[in-house]
């Protein structure tokens, strides 16, 4: 797989990111591999670069993904927590719970209905579904009459895996409008 990887910190302007061929991750205990297929760039990332923040070095950044799910774990796990959009995904995670385990949805709304449950294999055993959400229905009501009048256009510049110590010094520079990702190959 490729991937970019920071070896020591270093200014942005150095370009210390390296583009590399890893190779695909073995699936351990109570792992899971994902696909990615979008990465954001964000102030995380260029801390991480330039030294304000310690990670452990060689590291592959990237926190805020968009994947999918290639492999299921290998043991089960007792709690995964769903950010996603789709309903589609409640069954897949349910699926690799253990006995007594949690899935918490943590997504205001679901794009798409959450199919059929089959309780006897799906929630038996005490396996439990917890919603949660940080606004009230009262705000989302109050940003929908607003974002109907200001209009809310959001604002996204797509950049290749390739393009990552470009696309974190625009950040650095103020020069991203909106969002910026890294879209991989």
């Amino acid at each position: 797989m490729k991937a970019q990887i920071l070896r020591s910190s270093s200014p942005i302007e150095n370009r210390p990111l390296e583009l590399v061929e890893l190779p695909i991750p073995q699936v351990k205990a109570k792992e899971i591999l994902v696909k990615v297929s979008v990465c954001g760039v964000c102030h995380t990332e260029l801390d991480e670069v330039e030294g304000r923040v310690q990670p452990k070095f060689p590291i592959v950044l990237g926190h805020e993904i968009i994947g999918r799910v290639e492999d299921e774990p290998p043991q089960k796990v007792n709690c995964a927590i769903d950010f996603t959009p789709v309903g589609e995904t409640v069954p897949q995670a349910l699926r690799v719970l253990e006995k007594g385990g949690r899935l918490v949805l943590a997504v205001i709304r679901k794009r798409s209905p959450i199919p059929p449950l089959d309780y006897a294999r799906l929630l038996w055993d005490e396996r439990e579904i917890k919603s949660v959400a940080n606004v009230t229905r009262e705000d989302v009501q109050d940003f929908l009459s607003l974002a109907v009048e200001i209009p809310i256009i959001p604002e996204i510049q797509e950049f290749t895996l390739e393009e990552a110590n470009e696309a974190l010094l625009l950040l650095k520079q103020g020069k991203i409008r909106g969002a910026a990702v890294l879209r991989m190959g």
